[in-house]
């Protein structure tokens, strides 16, 4: 009995030991470990990214049988942009504005990006100044003195808001301009605590919609002629309409600027991983649009529109393969 009992964990000891070398050295075959993990880094929980996100992982997870992927949350694009450059992630969901920033070395990057890749195009992101009735607060010029949530610690939405700041001769310095996460903010401005929370992201936003229930919602908008203007110099920055009704007490359509949100990749992820990267979630939208309303925003005809890097080999090859390149 000894002897079998012997046998038995040395046989369990040796098998462990083969799969753990599987799973680690490159090109072993392994039957046993098969699937690749794949990170997607999104954002805060109470944004688009992340529910997105998971739609993307979900997808991926389900129908590529070699990958295993997971939705993590992070400190945004700029933060996502630089982990992907590290190869310390795999892909990413971040603002086209922060990606063409990243690979020209402009500010807040402290250099050139070399190892960005792009998967797609997603959807308009708009920016989002919200504030509730209480604080008197109707106009930009309004945010004068007041506490501002100008954006997450490293995110791209602070350049954005800086940008669109520099129209109405304002800077960070005629306000109290306060960094923390989209969440923290919600929190805050239901609590009175801050005045207003600016935000890049898809409406509906989880974490407006939240402000909206329990305070009376008010968004900012711009007006068409600095907004004209705005476009003129940074074409990244584009009129969008966040349309009535979006957040309860909206009963107007509300003019403001949008970025385009992107998927993109980190440049060393195999050919073969990427073309299924791209190619399934076109064939499985409807678990996109159930996931998130921004979901159905997701299309192959808008999949390169405004794509600011070069495409992954894996991906140009899916869509040379749908005719949208040669």
């Amino acid at each position: 009995m000894k002897h079998r009992n012997l046998f038995t964990v040395t046989v369990v000891a040796v098998f462990t030991l083969v799969l753990t070398v599987g799973s680690w050295v490159p090109n072993v075959p392994n039957p046993a470990i098969s699937k690749e993990f794949i990170s997607l880094l999104t954002c805060g929980t109470a944004g688009t990214y992340f529910p997105l996100g998971g739609g993307f992982a979900r997808i991926w997870s389900t129908y590529v049988p070699e990958v295993n992927a997971t939705a993590e949350t992070s400190g945004c694009s700029v933060v996502n942009l630089r982990l992907l450059e590290q190869g310390q992630a795999h892909t990413g969901i971040a603002q086209n504005d922060a990606a063409f920033f990243a690979t020209e070395g402009l500010k807040p990057f402290e250099k050139a990006y070399q190892n960005l890749r792009g998967i797609m195009m997603l959807y308009d992101e708009q920016m989002h100044i919200v504030t509730t009735k209480d604080t008197g607060i109707k106009t930009i010029a309004d945010m004068k003195g007041k506490r501002v949530r100008t954006g997450t610690p490293g995110g791209m939405s602070i350049e954005d808001l800086r940008m669109v700041l520099e129209f109405y001769g304002m800077t960070f310095d005629d306000m109290k301009s306060i960094l923390m996460s989209l969440s923290d903010s919600v929190e805050q401005l239901k609590d009175g605590d801050i005045d207003v929370s600016v935000e890049f992201t898809g409406a509906p936003s989880a974490g407006f919609m939240d402000v909206a229930t329990h305070r009376d919602l008010v968004l900012v908008g711009v007006d068409m002629e600095h907004a004209q203007k705005i476009n003129k110099k940074y074409p990244f920055l584009s009129p969008s309409i966040i349309p009535a009704g979006t957040y309860k007490g909206q009963d107007k359509d509300t003019l403001t600027m949008a970025v385009t949100s992107m998927l993109l990749v980190n440049k060393d992820i195999s050919e073969d991983v990427v073309y299924q990267l791209t190619k399934t979630p076109f064939e499985h939208l409807d678990i996109l649009q159930e996931t998130h309303a921004k979901g159905k925003l997701v299309k192959l005809e808008t999949a390169l529109k405004g794509m600011p890097l070069e495409l992954h080999p894996g991906a140009a090859k899916f869509y040379r393969e749908k005719g949208m390149l040669k």
